[in-house]
């Protein structure tokens, strides 16, 4: 099926299709948690945000401390396309964040394969990388 728009509902269906479970925040975003493993010991809380046509992933471990996440995070950034990582130097923290404009007609399986499962696991990986020092 192909889409010009993302609703919320739809958002809803595509997650449950690529089996990641989520409720909503409160403010009405999609959200899901990430559980530690041995690549990341931190959960990583993600957050599927829509706004118009943008479909927007907002992706934070809270626990991840940093000396200094700012230059962590240009650092980051210079070497990793895709996924924007912006440091938090008050609270010792970094987070990422994808954003996908949808503002042309695509299919569900586009925006399934390329936003959000890209998405999820890309945020996941960046962690991952930033904890192992890649």
């Amino acid at each position: 099926m192909n889409v010009k728009n993302i609703d919320a509902h739809m958002l809803r269906d595509l997650l449950d299709e690529a089996r990641i479970s989520t409720k909503k925040d409160d403010d009405g975003d999609l959200m899901t948690i990430l559980a530690a493993d041995e690549d990341f010991p931190h959960d990583v809380i993600l957050w599927y945000m829509l706004d118009g046509n943008w479909l927007t992933i907002i992706a934070r471990s809270f626990e991840f401390k940093l000396d200094d996440p700012v230059t962590v995070a240009n650092d980051y950034n210079r070497g990793h396309r895709g996924v924007a990582c912006i440091g938090e130097p008050d609270n010792g923290t970094i987070y990422f964040k994808l954003g996908f404009l949808l503002d042309e007609e695509v299919s569900t399986t586009y925006i399934l394969e390329n936003c959000i499962k890209f998405g999820t696991s890309c945020s996941w990986r960046s962690f991952c990388d930033i904890y192992q020092g890649k």
